[in-house]
């Protein structure tokens, strides 16, 4: 009976040794696993970021390429306004037409820089050349928008091209 008892007492001894060995593993692979799933959770994040970084800056070469003729149909609602004034079904089809790609843009999160009679400002526009001035309330105010600038969500991603006084 004492024999079965000590050998008893070496299962249970044994048993507990492995069991603590097991709680050890186990302990180990929930570390291991936890850090995984940060790992994880950190390159979901970064592929997002910069998921949405490159869709932004797709957005924003397309908004480029397609300022120039934009800047062109400003300066057509001009002289259409000049010529034809406003109540003309052409101004006014016109006009309904330039809002509604504007809107576009601007529902994308794209801003025009129209600075005419502001300050000048190198972070915003680039000058095309300077004018003189007799006023001084003109000095280093932009006379003239030869072309207007964009932004995506507050970053100049073209600047507007004016003339400044001096």
């Amino acid at each position: 009976m004492i024999e079965d008892i000590t050998r008893a007492n070496e299962v249970i001894s044994r048993l507990k040794k492995a069991l603590s060995e097991k709680v050890k593993e186990n302990a180990q692979a929930r570390r291991d696993y936890i850090y995984l799933l940060a790992d994880f959770e950190n390159f979901k994040k970064r592929s997002e970021a910069e998921f949405k970084e490159c869709r932004n800056e797709g957005k924003a070469e397309v908004v480029i390429k397609l300022s120039e003729p934009i800047n062109e149909l400003f300066y057509f609602r001009d002289e259409i306004l000049k010529n034809l004034g406003n109540n003309s079904e052409l101004a006014k089809g016109f006009i309904m037409i330039m809002e509604k790609l504007l809107k576009s843009l601007f529902e994308s999160g794209f801003s025009l820089i129209d600075p005419l009679n502001q300050a000048f400002d190198p972070k915003y526009h680039h000058i095309a050349y300077t004018q003189k001035v007799e006023d001084e309330a003109l000095k280093g105010k932009v006379l003239k928008v030869l072309s207007k600038g964009y932004m995506q969500n507050g970053k100049v991603i073209k600047p507007a091209i004016v003339v400044v006084g001096v």
